[in-house]
């Protein structure tokens, strides 16, 4: 009675295999795509004003959209987002020199 793994060959195993493989890295990218777009979503929910500028601001005031008083509020808002971001891109003032090291010196 023989056994059905002794007669199988090993390269019979390569295209399930192959093909198994090919399905998970389709998984996983899938799910990394639809992560990514799921928290692009809350960052623009999280953030009413994305996307707002004061141009369209002030023209929501003058089709009557929106009041002086609420055009006054918003542009405060972007205004102090626009502080934040540019605070965040400045770079750190006690960070570490950018140092140059070269190959040829001893050590």
């Amino acid at each position: 009675m023989a056994v059905l793994a002794q007669n199988s060959d090993a390269s019979d195993l390569f295209l399930p295999t192959l093909i198994i493989m090919v399905v998970i890295a389709l998984l996983i990218g899938s799910i990394a795509v639809i992560r990514k777009r799921m928290l692009a979503a809350d960052e623009v929910e999280s953030d009413p004003m994305a996307g707002l500028s004061l141009s369209n601001l002030r023209q929501l005031v003058k089709q009557g959209k929106m009041t002086q008083e609420e055009f006054d509020a918003a542009k405060n808002q972007l205004v102090a987002r626009t502080q934040r971001a540019s605070e965040k891109a400045k770079p750190v003032e006690n960070a570490a020199p950018d140092t140059k090291i070269d190959p040829d010196s001893p050590i």
